[in-house]
């Protein structure tokens, strides 16, 4: 899971394995990739520079395993 949110555009994330290479692609509502994350971990923080509403899908191996919606105040 990504918290907190809403945010200002620090995220962090939770539940991540240490075992498992995760990735992250942020997209803005009309589908723009906006940022590609690399190697995320429970220390990682993604951060979103503009205000709006966005959509981060996590991938394991280039595979989707989940799709969250974050708001940026």
């Amino acid at each position: 899971s990504v918290y907190p949110n809403p945010s200002r555009g620090q995220f962090k994330c939770k539940g991540i394995d240490p075992n498992r290479q995760i990735s992250a692609v942020i997209y803005s509502l009309t589908g723009q990739q906006i940022k590609s994350i690399q190697n995320l971990n429970e220390q990682s923080t993604i951060e979103i520079e503009n205000k709006g509403v966005y959509f981060i899908t996590f991938y394991e191996n280039g595979t989707p395993i989940g799709k969250t919606k974050v708001v940026v105040e």
